[in-house]
């Protein structure tokens, strides 16, 4: 697959050149994970008492969300518990691209480092990466309906976290959320920055209440 395509703004954060859109906020990048994708689903409160929980994120990204949740779950997850996240990524990062864009936040040096020693080549496909505390990242380069389709796991928590409806519609579209639907188990919930009164119509048509 083709490496993501990256400029540097003036503050040392990631932008997209594909997409033209920012992968995060300098300023609070992973206060903004953990309050858009981890409070949104009502983690790590929901995975409470279960056996099993699923994620699914659409945009793996520079790994800021999944760093995050590995955090969360090794501190709150029961003993014995297994997290399966599924993560799914058109255009991967190299491992000297995500550890630069994840420099500001040293906490996440551990954990990054063990993401890094096993991330996969940008070969198209699923490659399975296993950490410790019983996490199990299933990571599909390739594009976002395809993976999706490729999946059969229910899934407890979405992350939507592609490039802004207006710089990557495709991602929005109404072929994707479908999939995100089929793939959701009864009371399963999303979380997602946007706020696009297109997309809020398309999750409502799947069956999802949206609400901001």
């Amino acid at each position: 697959l083709p490496r993501a395509q990256l400029a540097w703004n003036s503050e040392g954060a990631p932008e997209s050149r594909e997409f033209g859109d920012c992968y995060f906020s300098w300023e609070g990048g992973a206060a903004e994970s953990e309050y858009v994708f981890l409070q949104g689903n009502n983690l790590p409160m929901a995975w409470e008492g279960q056996a099993q929980f699923v994620i699914a994120e659409l945009g793996f990204g520079t790994a800021l969300n999944f760093l995050i949740t590995l955090q969360s779950w090794r501190k709150a997850a029961p003993s014995n518990a297994l997290l399966f996240y599924i993560s799914v990524e058109l255009f991967p990062l190299e491992a000297e691209d995500i550890s630069r864009a994840l420099s500001k936040w040293p906490e996440l040096d551990e954990l990054k480092a063990e993401l890094l020693s096993q991330l996969p080549p940008r070969v198209r496909g699923l490659h399975v990466l296993r950490f410790a505390g019983g996490v199990t990242l299933q990571l599909y380069y390739t594009d976002a309906l395809d993976g999706l389709r490729r999946i059969s796991t229910p899934v407890d928590a979405w992350y939507l976290d592609g490039f802004a409806p207006s710089k990557n519609a495709h991602m929005w579209s109404g072929e994707i959320l479908a999939e995100v639907s089929r793939l959701s188990r009864a009371g399963s919930t999303l979380a997602t920055f946007s706020a696009s009164a297109d997309v809020r119509r398309t999750l409502e048509a799947n069956q999802f209440v949206v609400s901001k």
